[in-house]
This record gives C-alpha cells, structure tokens and sequence, in this order.
C-alpha cells in the first residue's frame, strides 16, 4: 500500500475552538482470554500492523500539531510515517475490575498524557494522540486514548477506532467508510477564523505543561463522577432526542 507523502493541513474554526481544551480521554474493553505470552506473540503484533493501515487512511492522528507563536495560523502538520505514541502494558488486574461498578480512581485507570515539545522560539509541537494498550491475562484487553478535541471529535474517534478494529479482523480496507480530509469543503463565509483566533490570543496564554498532564497539582482538586448507561437507558434518550427534534420541525 502507498504511503502518505508530507502534507499540512490548517485548522478550521471548528478545530480553533477546542484548540486548548484539556486531553480527552477514552477506554475500550474487550474480552481476551489468553496468557500474556499469547498476546506478546499474537495479539500484538496483528495489533500493530492492522494500525499501521488504518493510519495510512486516517493519517492527521499519525502528526505532530505546531502551534507557531502569533500572529502566524495554527497548522496541523502531517509528517510522513510518524506514528501515535503507542505503549503495551500488561497488568495483574482482572478486567472486570474496570467495570462498574468497581471503576477504580481515575489515576489507576488512565492513558499516557500526550507527548509535547516546546522550542526556544515558543512553537509548540505536540503529538495529538496517545495510544495504550493493556494486556490483563486470561481476562481481556483495555485500548486507552490520549487525543485533542481540536483535532478529532469523538464521532470521529469511534469511526477510526471502529476502522481499526475491521482491519484488524479482517486485513482488508476496501470494506472501510474512508475519511475525508478536504478542508476546502468547509467554508467560512462570516470569517470566524480570524474573529477565534483573535479571540483566542487575547486569553491568558496556558503552560503546555499543565494543558498536556490532566493530573497536574493544580487541576487534582476536582469533581469527578461516574454514570453508566445501560442499552435501554441509551434507547429511551435515542428516542428522547427524536421525539424533540420531531417537535421542533413541526414548530418551524
């Protein structure tokens, strides 16, 4: 399969809104019951291939994000064959210990903070995703995930996640719903770019540091709750939401 040549690609104003907004963090549990050395051997390696592939089609998280100081435009930077940082783990935890109700605090179930750089010239240079993955033998496997909201939603999270985990079944992507990265495709008639960006300079400026590291001294005194969502209770607010919105319509 041909590789992704170098190419940049500039932020929206979508993306410039949520350019300093704290990591979202998300996990993924699947139910794996084989020994650590069959997922060193196996699981892993296929793991990392069928990534490799899914990136070549989703090539934005494969980047660095350089931010250059004002008054130049923040640019998403696609670099050829660099990769999410990505780290196996395996640990003595029985995965059902993951679940509700017995979720542990936040620190023991956490992904990797997202790895950053900042030059002499004030260019900060980060990586916009983080990878983890956490073998528990005979019980299952925890994908951790470190990313920017500025950079991909969380529609678009589960569409490559979704995508990864088809090619990992199956080594294939002609089946695949592909992305699009045609950012001529959004216009920007009322030209809120400028007006974010200005916007955005006028702020008090946030320490990479402390926007990258969530666990950071001063951001640990917080509230912290859990909601789980069971199928029904997802369905009733499915239908919640399409009774309001059929409201709506009949309103305009």
């Amino acid at each position: 399969m041909a590789s992704v040549p170098t190419t940049s690609l500039p932020l929206t104003f979508f993306d410039i809104v949520f350019l300093f907004c704290g990591p979202v963090e998300l996990i993924y549990l699947y139910e794996c019951a084989h020994p650590l050395h069959y997922f060193i051997k196996t699981i892993l390696p296929k793991l990392k291939h069928s990534l490799s592939i899914t990136l070549q089609h989703f090539f934005p998280l494969a980047s660095y994000l350089i931010c250059p100081p004002p008054p130049s435009k923040r640019t998403l930077f696609c670099l050829l064959r660099v990769s999410p940082h990505l780290t196996p783990l395996d640990h003595c935890r029985v995965l059902k210990q993951l679940q509700p109700p017995n979720i542990p605090p936040r620190k023991q179930c956490s992904t990797i903070p997202l790895p950053y750089s900042a030059i002499a010239t004030l260019t900060c240079v980060v990586t916009p995703v983080a990878l983890q993955i956490t073998m528990f033998p005979y019980s299952g496997i925890c994908i951790g995930v470190n990313f920017l909201h500025a950079l991909i939603d969380g529609s678009a999270l589960h569409h490559f996640m979704k995508s990864w985990a088809s090619v990992c079944r199956s080594q294939d992507v002609k089946t695949l719903s592909l992305p699009s990265h045609n950012r001529v495709l959004i216009k920007d008639p009322c030209s809120l770019e400028n007006e974010f960006l200005a916007a955005w300079r006028t702020w008090t400026p946030i320490p990479w540091e402390l926007h990258m590291n969530p666990f950071h001294p001063s951001l640990t005194v917080k509230v912290r709750t859990t909601f789980v969502l069971s199928r029904p209770k997802i369905d009733r607010l499915k239908h919640c939401v399409s009774s309001l919105y059929r409201l709506w319509l009949y309103a305009l």
